[in-house]
């Protein structure tokens, strides 16, 4: 999942903002074999772009994007999953946001555990 952490007063926008703003999005490089879904959208909020209204977040939010892999993976191996994001900010201005993501896991036999850091988190967008 992508974690988005707005300042006092801003905020980003969901996948249909309105008249105004631009979606979150994540340009994958994955290794071969994996695929990556959409982001699996939580439910917006209304926002405020002066005065026009939009649907996005206030709040920090989690992004949760489902990535599966191939089914030749084996045990032992590392994976890293790479990615573009870019994203809209607003408050009185509006800036934009660009960031390289990455993240390397291993490969082991048996079901994930969970990052208790992050389960409540992915829990409640979803």
């Amino acid at each position: 999942g992508l974690h988005l952490h707005h300042g006092p007063a801003y905020h980003s926008y969901w996948k249909f903002p309105g008249i105004v703003g631009v979606p979150t999005s994540v340009q994958w490089k994955l290794p071969h074999g994996f695929e990556a879904g959409e982001i699996e959208w939580p439910e917006p909020e209304p926002v405020l772009m002066f005065k026009i209204k939009a649907q996005g977040f206030e709040r920090d939010v989690v992004l949760p994007v489902k990535i599966t892999p191939p089914a030749s993976l084996r045990a032992g191996e590392t994976v890293k999953l790479e990615g573009k994001t870019s994203w809209m900010s607003c408050a009185r201005t509006c800036h934009p946001g660009f960031t390289d993501v990455s993240l390397e896991l291993p490969v082991t036999t048996g079901s994930p555990a969970f990052d208790e850091k992050w389960r409540a988190a992915f829990e409640k967008e979803r």
